[in-house]
């Protein structure tokens, strides 16, 4: 199967845009191998690329976001998923549970690339490292990422053979992508 990079919208190192540098960073990466995107929260909203998938853990959102890619111009040829079971048409939930639910929208999206099938998961703007600042309207900001950093470790073990990220925590973590290990 083809690799896929998951994109969240996480300030790092680079600043607050730092997730749209890690984004053409794994796009350089995969120039030339066929690839999919996964759009976290607000990213597909953000960002006019293609998505083929759209993942968030709070699906309240979702609609409101397709909503504004739509009004933007972006096309909605993709697949939205959440943990939500109260959701808009067309978006499938999953009823994820304990440390898949807890570590934040990125790693739900692993946890749904992986029972898609995905094998080479490569992780832009999802950082988790520094002041954590709020994503989602109305959700009140950590003081930090540990408690999501927690989440990634217990799971570590089920996904690391998958995944490889772009910066931050999760590159340290999980080890940074290669062309190598993307054809593999």
């Amino acid at each position: 199967m083809r690799p896929v990079i998951v994109v969240g919208t996480a300030p790092g190192s680079n600043g607050a845009n730092g997730w749209r540098r890690d984004y053409r960073d794994a796009q350089e990466l995969l120039r030339g191998i066929p690839h999919h995107v996964c759009g976290i929260n607000h990213a597909p909203a953000m960002c006019m690329g293609h998505f083929d998938h759209w993942c968030s853990l709070d699906g309240r959102h979702l609609g409101d976001w397709i909503l504004k890619r739509q009004q933007s111009g972006g096309d909605t040829d993709f697949r939205a998923h959440t943990r939500m079971t109260s959701t808009p048409d067309g978006i499938l939930a999953y009823w994820a549970r304990g440390a898949w639910r807890a570590g934040s929208s990125g790693l739900f999206a692993v946890w749904v690339m992986r029972r898609l099938g995905y094998e080479r998961i490569v992780l832009a703007g999802i950082h988790l490292m520094g002041l954590a600042t709020d994503h989602l309207e109305g959700v009140q900001p950590r003081a930090s990422y540990a408690e999501y950093q927690r989440a990634w470790n217990s799971v570590a073990g089920e996904i690391e053979p998958y995944v490889r990220s772009m910066g931050g925590w999760t590159s340290t973590r999980f080890g940074m992508p290669t062309r190598e290990w993307l054809q593999t």
